[in-house]
């Protein structure tokens, strides 16, 4: 089922690739398998990884060691949950490290999980899976940080308020007017019109990366949000020490280390009619690299344009039908690891 063989997604969930082959399969015990990270390729790129998965037939004592996944994703869960009531047979594969393949800022996740089915197209799938299987193989994977969510700030990042000074991202609101540049003039302050994610902690596992620089300001986000590193909008994720990010005073600054975590920090975007924001002292985009910014910046357009006409846009409603939104998303195109334009 394995060896030789391609598997296609059917939900466009976070990295997920497209297509999946495997080359080199070893038989290390009766139904155990291992597949190095380097005879995967994903979406015609081969892996460079150097750790492997291994793979298992379904069975009680894997549904032990799935609990902790699938508890995390709502997802991978239902798909479970249908397999195990149509009775279908599929194997499971676990990886403990990154799996890379390509550029490291899409990176697999670990600890990750893969579902790898073989079924009639008569096995139910869960509604949330908008995409429906293709005949033959096909696939589902899902890590403990679902890097569909990799655009917002945590929870307790915060942002300098007018009047009222730092504030926590999770008690920010619309109609906030916050920093954005450094200085004391007009300019240095936008108002908050719109939250594209507004998620509490606790919830999810998310991963984050925090980029610190020389000067001390360190700043946490996910890493498809863009920063200014060296004054270019780039995804936080492929930001490399020795890169510079603009601070709260004006000046840039060095990054003196990249940190990568995941925890239940929330999510949260607001967008500013300026388009960028200061969180934690470092200047950051509101967009990320979800939608293209120039694209997404057209279809926030007219909820810019109902702000300055003093009508409430409310917020955080992407957050809701998240199989809707990921299917919107998917069918966008995507911004660029740095984007000039």
């Amino acid at each position: 089922m394995l060896r030789d063989s391609a598997f296609q997604r059917f939900i466009a969930q976070g990295n997920c690739p497209r297509k999946v082959s495997f080359g080199a399969v070893s038989n290390v015990a009766p139904g155990v398998f291992t597949i190095p990270h380097g005879s995967i390729t994903s979406d015609g790129v081969v892996c460079t990884s150097a750790s492997a998965m291994t793979v298992v037939p379904y069975s009680e004592g894997v549904a032990g060691e799935l609990q902790s996944l699938l508890a995390e994703d709502a997802i991978l869960d239902a798909t479970f949950t249908a397999l195990q009531d149509a009775n279908a047979s599929f194997l499971v594969g676990f990886e403990n490290q990154q799996r890379v393949c390509g550029d490291a800022s899409t990176a697999q996740l670990s600890p990750a999980v893969t579902l790898f089915i073989n079924e009639p197209a008569g096995v139910a799938v869960p509604s949330v899976a908008f995409l429906r299987p293709v005949q033959g193989g096909y696939m589902i994977e899902s890590a403990a940080a679902a890097e569909d969510d990799s655009v917002c700030f945590p929870g307790d990042a915060t942002v300098e308020v007018k009047l009222r000074g730092r504030v926590a991202m999770a008690n920010l609101a619309i109609g906030d007017v916050v920093r954005v540049a450094a200085g004391t003039d007009a300019a240095a302050w936008s108002p908050v019109y719109f939250f594209s994610h507004k998620v509490p902690a606790g919830g999810a596992a998310h991963a984050y990366v925090t980029l610190t620089t020389a000067s001390g300001a360190a700043l946490t986000l996910t890493p498809g949000h863009y920063v200014m590193a060296d004054g270019v909008a780039t995804a936080a994720g492929t930001v490399a020490v020795g890169q510079t990010l603009t601070t709260a005073s004006g000046e840039r600054s060095a990054v003196t280390a990249v940190g990568r975590s995941v925890a239940r920090g929330g999510l949260y975007n607001p967008h500013t009619l300026a388009g960028t924001v200061m969180v934690d002292g470092v200047l950051a985009s509101t967009y990320t690299t979800a939608v293209h910014p120039t694209v997404a910046a057209g279809l926030l357009a007219p909820l810019r344009a109902a702000w300055r006409a003093g009508l409430s846009v409310g917020g955080g409603w992407l957050d809701g039908a998240r199989a809707g939104r990921a299917a919107a998303v998917a069918a966008l195109p995507s911004g660029p690891s740095v984007c000039a334009a």
